[in-house]
């Protein structure tokens, strides 16, 4: 039996949209191609009887290149240290103010203890020996989004709506809007 070739194949990546919903890029042909997208959905049709010949669902994990010369500099301080110091002398009386401030908070939001521990063993290690950064294991997702999550972590209030089952009502938000 011969094999048929006269088929049309194609793809379309699958982007998140908050946390129950989807958007979809146009189906793009994948001749020669790569989907430049994490989620992507394949599929091929037989040009003749147009059928659906294949249909797929895939995930691809891109390595990203990494340049172990660079150095971290998301930590180096860049505030006006020294402008700072010299207005308050005048102002109070401080007997030291640090060149650095020896707090930094870093949010890898989203994503549990667990999986960080797993997916980022060595960048976790890394902080930890480097910076002696610690884990909040027990927070939990309490919006869809990253700033209703450290609203509730570092503030301790709520930025959306809660929905009451009992009720069959939202109850107001800790910022009213």
């Amino acid at each position: 039996m011969k094999r048929r070739t006269k088929f049309n194949c194609k793809y379309k990546c699958d982007f998140h949209d908050g946390d129950n919903k989807i958007k979809t890029s146009p189906w793009i042909s994948i001749v020669n191609a790569k989907p430049k997208c994490d989620v992507f959905e394949v599929v091929c049709i037989d040009k003749l009887t147009k059928n659906i010949i294949f249909v797929d669902l895939s995930l691809q994990l891109s390595k990203k290149i990494i340049d172990k010369n660079d150095k971290v500099k998301f930590l180096k301080e860049s505030y006006p240290i020294k402008q700072i110091k010299d207005s308050l002398k005048e102002s109070y009386p401080i007997k030291q103010i640090k060149d650095r401030y020896n707090v930094h908070v870093i949010v890898i939001d989203l994503m549990s203890d667990f999986s960080a521990l797993r997916g980022f063993k060595k960048m976790m290690g890394y902080l930890k020996k480097n910076y002696k950064t610690i884990n909040f294991k027990f927070l939990n997702k309490v919006g869809l989004n990253s700033k209703s999550n450290e609203y509730a972590f570092l503030m301790n209030r709520r930025v959306e709506h809660l929905y009451d089952f009992d009720s069959n009502s939202f109850k107001r938000s800790d910022y009213f809007h």
